[in-house]
């Protein structure tokens, strides 16, 4: 029995052994049983990320990855990259158009940048502070400035 894989030809291995996708799928899925923490977790993503690549990408390329990424923890690392490609590419392509749109719809002109606060926006600032306590009003009034704060020079006031 234990002769058996190499006395087989690989036809014979080929239609009894799982596809590479599904192999490499069941290979990560045992590695993420022996991980904790963290690790457990990045190695679950990397088998839902394959899971979803698989059903995004060709079989070729994945097959391809698979391939050349040689190991579980290489794939693993692999996969988090693809991923992270693949989302990037997506949110640069739909939102790039979802702003000139919005743009173009609402405003005609460029939003200027830089201009000072209206009265209203410093009234709503000033209103969403919290209240000072007894203690920060001590301190405002009697206290120095810590060693690491120069407080900015009169005449620039």
């Amino acid at each position: 029995p234990k002769l058996e894989p190499f006395s087989r030809s690989r036809i014979d291995r080929a239609v009894k052994e799982p596809p590479l996708i599904q192999k490499s799928e069941n290979q990560i899925a045992d590695y993420c049983l022996i991980l904790e923490g963290d690790e457990a977790y990045s190695c679950w993503k990397a088998y839902f990320e394959l899971k979803q690549l698989e059903k995004e990408a060709p079989k070729e390329e994945v097959e391809r990855l698979i391939i050349e990424a040689g190991g579980v923890k290489s794939l693993i690392g692999c996969l988090h990259g693809v991923t992270a490609i693949h989302k990037q590419k997506k949110e640069s392509v739909t939102p790039s158009k979802k702003v000139t749109n919005l743009n173009t719809e609402t405003r005609s002109c460029p939003i200027p940048d830089g201009l000072p606060k209206t009265q209203e926006e410093l009234d709503e600032e000033e209103t969403a502070k919290m209240p000072d306590s007894p203690f920060t009003r001590l301190l405002r009034a009697r206290g120095r400035y810590p060693a690491w704060y120069s407080p900015a020079p009169e005449h620039e006031t």
